[in-house]
């Protein structure tokens, strides 16, 4: 009898679990707004690469020259909005997607290789001040304040 009564009890528990399960988490999106200003690329000639700026789980900014390149994640990357480090390879002086790049873990004061993601395409963009478009644009509008 006692222990049909823990197993009922269990039940209302393990339902909540199971449809919190279910919910998908709105993504944390911290990249500021801006406007795409040409189509994807699929590349950026790395040499050219002078500042890299993670704002996010799903968003890096990449400065080539003087064009400024968002990649937005195909999926979720844990602790990268977090650590805001990547380190990856260069293959044929070229990043490119889905190319592979690790999280650098902060630990001890020294760094280590946290989890895996890829890069999505690198689409040339200009961050909006005030996440309005200028007259008689129409690029799709990326990120948020």
């Amino acid at each position: 009898m006692i222990r049909t009564a823990l197993a009922l009890c269990a039940l209302p528990a393990l339902a909540a679990c199971a449809a919190q399960a279910g919910m998908e988490e709105e993504p944390d999106i911290r990249a500021p707004l801006a406007v795409a200003t040409g189509e994807a690329q699929r590349c950026l000639p790395n040499g050219s690469i002078t500042r890299q700026t993670v704002h996010d789980d799903y968003t890096i900014d990449f400065q080539v020259g003087g064009r400024l390149y968002r990649s937005t994640l195909p999926q979720r990357c844990p602790r990268l909005g977090f650590e805001k480090a990547i380190t990856y390879e260069v293959r044929g002086g070229q990043l490119c997607t889905p190319q592979i790049f690790y999280v650098l873990d902060g630990v001890g004061g020294g760094f280590q290789r946290g989890p895996a993601c890829a890069f999505g395409d690198f689409v040339p963009i200009e961050l909006s001040e005030d996440g309005v478009t200028k007259a008689g644009d129409a690029p799709r509008m990326m990120g948020a304040d």
